[in-house]
Order: structure tokens, then C-alpha cells, then sequence
């Protein structure tokens, strides 16, 4: 393993392609517009590890709903043409069979589906620095965001 790398692990075994699997993206959102399932599974629980950890959350409510007086915001966002190839070669080499018109289907009604939801819809949170990742890479990204951070006198 990568030094710095995260596995997820459920009962001893790996569920990082699960994790990553076009239904459990379905799923999620599906389940993020009931505002009695977020309150349970999701908000209270993140919300007290705040309270007592530094942390970095990732999602699509994470800076409105979540964490909205979060040191730092950013709303990280791509071309949808760009956000499903990329997609779909992730699925793909995790041994999905999946094409790239199906998964820009599937983003775009998913985006459209958040969007609407009545609890916490998807939308740029307040104070949040807009990203747009269409043309950066992944480590691109990571280091403008590290180092927007430190310049701000943020620890990392």
C-alpha cells in the first residue's frame, strides 16, 4: 500500500470497489433526500467527530448541511463530459462493465435529482472557493487546495 493510502475495510475485507459502485452512487443520493435517514445514519455522527478532530469531509452537502461553518469550503466541481469519462474509467478498472453515455446519463440525472431534493439540496455553500477541475488533475487540485489552505494559516 501507497504511503499516505486509505483501504476501507468491512469485516476484514476490502470494500473500496463496493464503495465506488454506480449503485452505491445511486444509492447515496437517493438516501441524502430523506432528511430522517441523514439525521440517523450520517449528520450527528460526523458532526461529534468534528467536534474533536480536525477533519476533511467530502460530499455533496459537506459544506451546507454538515459542516457549514467549516474553516475552509471549497465547491469542487467539472465539466459533466469530463466527470463521467473519468467516471467511467475508475468503474472500468475496477472491473465494472459500464459506457460513457450510460454513466453521463447517470450523473446528470443524479445532479439534477440533488438539486431538487427538499432537504439540504445540492448547491455552492456559503464562503465556499469554487474548483473547477475540468482541466487539472487530481494531484493538480489536491496541492492548489493544500496550498490555498496553508496560505490562509490552516494547519494540514
Amino acid at each position: 500500500m501507497e504511503e499516505g493510502s486509505v483501504k476501507v475495510l468491512f469485516d476484514g475485507r476490502s470494500v473500496e470497489d463496493v464503495l465506488a459502485s454506480s449503485v452505491v452512487a445511486e444509492e447515496t443520493s437517493r438516501m441524502a433526500a430523506d432528511a430522517e435517514a441523514c439525521a440517523i445514519a450520517l449528520r450527528s455522527t460526523q458532526q461529534l467527530l468534528n467536534r474533536y478532530e480536525r477533519l476533511v469531509a467530502d460530499g455533496r452537502s459537506a459544506g451546507t448541511g454538515l459542516m457549514p461553518d467549516a474553516d475552509l469550503k471549497f465547491y469542487i466541481d467539472a465539466e459533466v463530459g469530463v466527470r463521467a469519462r473519468r467516471r467511467c474509467e475508475d468503474l472500468q478498472a475496477r472491473g465494472f462493465k459500464v459506457s460513457l453515455l450510460e454513466t453521463a446519463q447517470s450523473l446528470r440525472i443524479r445532479d439534477e435529482r440533488d438539486r431538487r431534493r427538499p432537504f439540504d439540496p445540492l448547491r455552492v455553500p456559503a464562503g465556499a472557493i469554487r474548483l473547477d477541475t475540468s482541466h487539472r488533475t487530481i494531484e493538480e487540485s489536491v496541492l492548489w487546495m493544500r496550498d490555498l489552505a496553508v496560505s490562509r494559516g490552516l494547519r494540514i
